[in-house]
Order: structure tokens, then C-alpha cells, then sequence
């Protein structure tokens, strides 16, 4: 037992260890619609609500993969309670749950497996660290995999035990229905076990008694009925995907190279992708080359695996662990996506039982040089794969190595380069996201040719292209005329032009669209902030912006102005507070502060240099985030003139055109201040 729980310590470790990295990244990919912008998870009071709707349920415009996670939603919902949007706490769970999952395969090899604890131990500390594990573990939504595998191993120590004590059996099922509810693959779950008694009774002379392994689990197979008829038929949102191939017999006939691809990722994890969309040839002839190698490689492991597993070997247990939780994702049934790494976390189980049989000791008999030979050969090939994965979760930290290594090695895939020219618009690379649009071939998909145009309309808004953004935005309408993004994003098209009434009325039709839109709501509130009659709707929406999404930074920031401009101070300040601690690192909310205190310090005579000081710190606040943001740089400097530091005013002045030589109004403060006139007018709005 001792020895038991040294390997498990090792194990989890190791599993802690390789994955720390991501403990740094932030929330990529799905995590934006699933977590940052879901208002589904931020009030406790919709869990209910997580089990009466698809996963995605209301999240997009267009058809996308729906699945049923209310589990996955419903720990979402307490973490996002627990924890608001710190990534490190949301990593931390995954590498948490997979650190668990590496014990629990260990005690899964050992006890039902039955393998040696030298066997037990490679195997556990392969899965432990395999870098083809990275986007479950590391993708905070990957979490799906890890909690099912969780449950799904509860399930067989439960079933387990419940020999000795009948009562585990209802916590088994429960178990079990955790599982289903965080994803279908666990039902496989009873084919699992009825393999695994089969491989036992072999082992031990006795055989397989049907009626006893039947009773054992016919519970799971109902239960798995009610699952299927609960999901399908009376939840909200779920629709059948369609084949990625385009139908069934093009589908089929490509799988082959889908089981080819998962094989040589278990065993050789180095051609890592986290998109494999137009990954695949689709094949269309049952005589083409890339059907009929693959087709015989899968052909072959199927009856390898049949021969193995009838004679009660454990490899065939191996092999058929990893056929079981393999094919159900190979798009036998439509997923409406060709493949996943994360798909291999629970199915790659299969590849440590075998690694661990080969590098079992063996019994007192095996020669001491044999077995030294096995331990050098395991610790070299977890050394090797340890590496691998420890970098591949430094790529999962951040979203522009992870997508820029995504487009460099599947150059043909559209929606890696539509994801990564967002990322650059976002980060100011306005040409080299262009360049990825127009390298994307959308022509086969209308939601990917949707995003696409919605892509351009924001980058040629960014650049004031308005011809090229009112062209891509005419092609959006086109693909989706109903569409309340499209809306939002002529809305603010129209802003930037100063065409306020137009682009007032575009995010008010959005909203009818589409009544939960945050960017239709912030639109308006930017709009109405700046009129004097606009201010009480502007209170309004930005309560009902908050409702939806507790931490829409404009939301608190509009409300803050409105407030300000109402002369209702206290609450002014306490809206831009709590702006700062959503957003930290953002410059805005400290300069509407500070701008409030400095009316303060106007208005308040008695109180001024106090407000003047508060104003100052919150200028220094910024600059030690941000040391060239010249609008806090030029107002600093402005208070420092104001209450008689001019040496230090003149330093700041000098450091903005040193920063920005066409910085005119550091330079008429500069000016006056050098010509002993104003002590500086020209101030930099927030």
C-alpha cells in the first residue's frame, strides 16, 4: 500500500508539473463564448437553467456543434462565483482534476487492469504527462474530457467495492450520471466494463459468467437510455451536426484517416494542432490511396485487437480501451467536426495499459539487465514526453503563438486564419490580419464566410477604410440579413463616421434582434453619455448590461460618466471603482477617475489638494502600468504646474514629444509654461 502511494505521489507530481505553464495563459478560443461573455454562468441562480438548454444554447447566430454539458456549465457557474475571471484559478482546477485523473489511471492499471505496479507506474506516468493531453488540461473548456474521465474511473472503484458493500452500486450510477452529464462518451462505459470481466474471467481460468457481468450492468445501460432520450428529445437547442465531410458515405470514407491520425498522435505526439478543420482530404473513392492504407492499418489493429482480446490477453484490453472511447469520435455519428486532441484523453488510457505491459519487470525470473533495460527505456521515453508536453503548454498560454502555429501548419484551414486575424486586429496588426482574411477560403462554409466579412467590417472600421468596411458589411448582410451582429457592427461603423443618429438607431434594431447584446448596449450608452436628456436611459441600460454580464467593463465606465454629469459624485466614483478592479490593467477607468477628483477639487475649495492628490496617484497608477501613456503623462504634468512644481511639469512635458514629437498640446502647455503664462490648459480628455 505504501509503495502504492509513493507512485501515485510521483505520478501526480509529474502531472502537476508538465501543464504548469498554463497556470500564466488566460481564456482562449471557446472560453470567450463559454465563460467571458456567457451571462449563463454569472449568477448561481441559472444553474437550473444549465440543464434545460445545449451547451452553446443562444451563444451564436448561425448553426454551430451543439452539445448537452450541463455539469460542465453548472461548475462553470460556481467557479465563475467563486473566482470572476482570473484565469489562473480556472487553469489551476484542469491541471488540478488531471493530476487526480493521472492517480486514479494508476490505481485503474493496478487493481482492474492488473497490471504490475512497475507497469502500472510507466503507464500511469505516461498519461500523466503525454503532450497530446495539453488541450484538454490546458484549454479551460477541454475540461469536459477531465471531469468525464473523472467520473468514469469514480464509476469503476465503485463498482468495484460494491462486492463488498451493495451500497456503492447507487453511488456508482451516480457517478456514471455525473459523467454523462459532462459528456456522451461515458457511455461507454458499460461495454468498458463488460470487456474488462471478460479479459478477468479469461485471465483466471473461470470464464465470463453473461448473467452475472448482464445484472452487473444492465442499471448503466438504462440509465444510458434515459440520458439519450432526456438529451434528444426534450432539451432545448440540441440539433443533430452534420457530417464534416458533407454526408455520410464521404465521411465514412475518410474516417479511416481520422483513426490513422489519433494512432500516430498517441504513439508520436510531435505534429501537434489545436483546429483541424480542412485538415483532411475527403475522400470519395473506397480505391483511393488515403482509403485504402488507412483502412487496412485500421482493419488490421481491429483484428489484432479481436484475436488479442478473445485469447485473454491484457494488450487486447489495451487495444480495445482505445477502439471503445476511440470510434464513437471518429464521426461515425455526425459531430460536426472532423477531430480534437482532447478527444484522445480518455481513449489514450489504452495506450498505457499497453506501454505499461511492455515495460512491466516481468517475474523474479527475467534477467536483472532486461529489467534495468526497461527502466532506462521508460524513464528516457516520460523524460522525452514530458518535454514535449511541458512545451506545448506554453503555446497554449497565449492565443497568438497558439493560432499562428495553427495556420503555419495547416495553412488551408479557415477558421484558424478568421480566429487568428481577430487576435491580430485586436493586438493593432490590422495588415497582417487582412492578409489572413484574404488567404481564408470560406467558400464552402456560410458561418465561416459570415465571419469572415464581419472580420473585414471591423478591421477597415479600425483604419477608417469606410468604403471597404460598408462593402464587407453589404457581403455580411447578404449571407445573414437578420443578423443583430452585423447590426452592432454597422452601428458602430456609423459612430465612427460621427453619424451619432444613425448609428443610435442600428444598436437599438440590434437589440431588438437580440435583446442580451452587449456591444448594441454599449454602443448606445456611448451615444447617449454625451447628451444631457440620454443620461437616465444611459442608468438604465447599463443596469441591464450589468445583469447580463457582471463584468462588461463599459457598462460601469458609461454609468460613471452618466452619474458624474448628474452631480451624483459618490456613486460616480464608487461605478469607475469597481471598473478598475474588473479591468486592472486598463488605463481608462483610472483616467475617469482622476478626472472626477480634479472636478472635485474645483467644486470642493476646503478638500481641493486633497482631490488633487488622489488625481496625482491615480496618474501614477497608470504610468507604472503603462510609463508612455501620454494623456496621463500630460495631465500629471498639468498638476504638478497647478500646485508649483514646474521642474517637474517641464520633465513630463518633454518626455510626451520625446514619446510623440506631434503631441501639440504637450507642447502649448510646455509653451506656456516656459513663457511664465497658464500653468498649463490644454488637458487630455479620458
Amino acid at each position: 500500500m505504501r509503495k502504492n502511494l509513493t507512485h501515485a505521489a510521483v505520478i501526480a507530481v509529474f502531472a502537476l508539473a508538465v501543464f504548469l505553464p498554463s497556470l500564466w495563459g488566460g481564456f482562449l478560443w471557446d472560453d470567450e463564448f463559454l465563460i467571458v461573455h456567457n451571462p449563463a454562468i454569472k449568477s448561481l441562480k441559472n444553474i437550473p437553467g444549465a440543464f434545460t438548454r445545449s451547451f452553446f444554447h443562444d451563444l451564436f447566430e448561425t448553426p454551430q456543434i451543439t452539445f448537452y454539458r450541463p455539469l460542465v456549465t453548472t461548475i462553470n457557474t460556481v467557479q465563475y462565483a467563486l473566482f470572476h475571471l482570473r484565469p489562473f484559478w480556472w487553469h489551476l482546477f484542469n491541471i488540478l482534476v488531471h493530476s487526480v485523473n493521472a492517480v486514479m489511471v494508476y490505481f485503474f492499471l493496478v487493481r482492474i487492469a492488473g497490471l504490475q505496479r512497475s507497469g502500472a507506474l510507466w503507464g500511469g506516468m505516461i498519461f500523466a504527462v503525454h503532450p497530446v493531453h495539453s488541450e484538454a488540461v490546458c484549454f479551460i473548456s477541454g475540461r469536459t474530457d477531465l471531469l468525464a474521465l473523472f467520473f468514469l474511473m469514480g464509476t469503476f472503484f465503485l463498482i468495484e467495492a460494491s462486492g463488498k458493500r451493495r451500497g456503492y452500486r447507487i453511488f456508482a450510477l451516480f457517478f456514471f450520471a455525473m459523467g454523462l452529464l459532462c459528456k456522451e462518451l461515458v457511455l461507454m462505459f458499460p461495454v468498458a466494463m463488460a470487456t474488462v470481466y471478460f479479459i478477468r474471467g479469461k485471465e483466471s481460468g473461470k470464464g465470463m459468467d453473461l448473467g452475472e457481468i448482464g445484472m452487473k450492468i444492465l442499471p448503466f445501460l438504462i440509465l444510458g437510455g434515459i440520458y439519450l432520450f432526456v438529451r434528444f428529445f426534450l432539451i432545448r437547442g440540441i440539433e443533430t451536426p452534420r457530417y464534416p465531410g458533407g454526408s455520410l458515405p464521404a465521411t465514412w470514407l475518410t474516417m479511416p484517416k481520422l483513426f490513422w491520425r489519433y494512432a500516430i498522435l498517441t504513439a508520436a505526439p510531435v505534429e501537434l494542432l489545436c483546429d483541424y478543420t480542412s485538415f483532411f482530404e475527403i475522400e470519395k473513392s473506397l480505391m483511393s490511396p488515403g482509403v485504402l492504407f488507412p483502412g487496412a492499418f485500421f482493419i488490421g489493429f481491429l483484428i489484432l485487437t479481436v484475436v488479442l482480446f478473445w485469447r485473454g490477453k491484457k494488450a487486447g484490453l489495451g487495444m480495445a480501451w482505445f477502439l471503445l472511447f476511440l470510434v464513437p469520435v471518429l464521426n461515425l455519428f455526425p459531430l460536426g467536426l472532423w477531430m480534437a486532441e482532447r478527444f484522445l484523453y480518455i481513449p489514450s488510457i489504452g495506450f498505457s495499459i499497453l506501454l505499461g505491459l511492455v515495460l512491466s519487470r516481468g517475474d523474479q525470473r527475467e534477467v536483472k539487465s532486461r529489467a534495468t533495460t526497461k527502466n532506462v527505456l521508460a524513464i528516457t521515453l516520460i523524460l522525452i514526453l514530458a518535454g514535449l508536453g511541458f512545451a506545448r503548454s506554453f503555446v497554449w498560454r497565449d492565443a497568438l503563438t497558439l493560432w499562428t502555429g495553427a495556420v503555419k501548419k495547416n495553412p488551408r484551414n479557415p477558421q484558424a486564419r478568421i480566429i487568428f486575424a481577430q487576435i491580430l486586429n485586436a493586438r493593432g496588426r490590422f495588415r497582417d490580419a487582412e492578409v489572413q482574411l484574404l488567404g481564408a477560403n470560406t467558400s464552402n462554409s456560410a458561418p465561416l464566410s459570415l465571419k469572415k466579412e464581419q472580420t473585414f467590417v471591423k478591421i477597415h472600421t479600425a483604419t477608417g477604410q469606410w468604403d471597404k468596411a460598408d462593402a464587407a458589411l453589404s457581403r455580411a448582410f447578404k449571407i445573414l440579413p437578420d443578423s443583430a451582429r452585423n447590426r452592432e457592427l454597422e452601428g458602430r461603423l456609423l459612430l465612427e463616421q460621427g453619424k451619432g443618429v444613425e448609428a443610435e438607431a442600428a444598436f437599438r434594431s440590434a437589440l431588438e434582434k437580440n435583446p442580451r447584446s452587449l456591444a448594441a448596449l454599449g454602443g448606445l450608452m456611448e451615444i447617449l453619455s454625451s447628451r444631457t436628456e440620454g443620461l437616465e436611459e444611459v442608468l438604465s441600460l447599463s443596469e441591464r448590461a450589468m445583469a447580463l454580464n457582471p463584468d462588461y467593463l463599459p457598462s460601469y465606465i458609461y454609468r460613471g460618466m452618466s452619474l458624474k454629469a448628474l452631480g451624483r459624485f459618490e456613486e460616480a466614483a464608487g461605478s469607475f471603482r469597481r471598473a478598475i478592479r474588473l479591468s486592472p490593467d486598463s488605463p481608462s477607468p483610472y483616467m475617469f477617475l482622476a478626472d472626477l477628483h480634479e472636478s472635485l477639487a474645483v467644486k470642493n475649495r476646503k478638500d481641493a489638494l486633497g482631490h488633487i492628490r488622489e488625481a496625482m496617484a491615480l496618474y501614477r497608477g497608470i504610468l507604472e502600468r503603462h510609463p508612455d501613456h501620454t494623456g496621463a503623462l500630460n495631465n500629471l504634468a498639468i498638476l504638478f504646474a497647478r500646485t508649483g512644481r514646474r521642474n517637474e511639469a517641464r520633465a513630463l512635458w518633454k518626455r510626451i514629444l520625446e514619446i510623440d514629437p506631434s503631441e501639440t498640446e504637450a507642447r502649448q502647455n510646455l509653451r506656456r509654461l516656459e513663457s511664465g503664462g497658464a500653468r498649463g490648459k490644454d488637458r487630455q480628455d479620458p
